[in-house]
């Protein structure tokens, strides 16, 4: 099993080779931390009637997506806690090669590493 280290660097390794710029990854795993804590808060409980909850995770969705489109990237979300609440789609290897570490393959993209819960 690959450590969280081992994981943060196969995916800046992925990011750089399809045109990502240095912070990129760091932006991506923050924001993804982020929306794997809500989905894990929603799974537990519905939102508080703020709809803080709500606001936050479009505010989140938003950035990763202004993101994504302004490096030519295509990204999925996934609300279910179980797995990546984000997933960058369209990568390519070194080798230009599909690049992805989902059990989806190449359809399903590449999941953005998330500190575990």
């Amino acid at each position: 099993m690959m450590t969280f280290r081992e994981q943060v660097k196969r995916f800046n390794a992925a990011l750089r080779a399809n045109g990502g710029k240095r912070g990129d990854g760091a932006k991506l795993r923050f924001w993804a931390d982020q929306l794997g804590r809500i989905n894990l808060l929603d799974c537990n409980g519905p939102d508080d009637e703020t709809g803080h909850r709500a606001a936050s995770e479009e505010r989140i969705a938003g950035q990763v997506k202004a993101l994504c489109e302004s490096r030519g990237w295509r990204v999925r979300f996934n609300g279910d806690p179980r797995g990546y609440a984000v997933k960058v789609l369209g990568l390519k290897d070194a080798y230009g090669r599909p690049a992805y570490n989902t059990w989806g393959g190449e359809s399903d993209g590449y999941g953005v590493p998330e500190v575990e819960r």
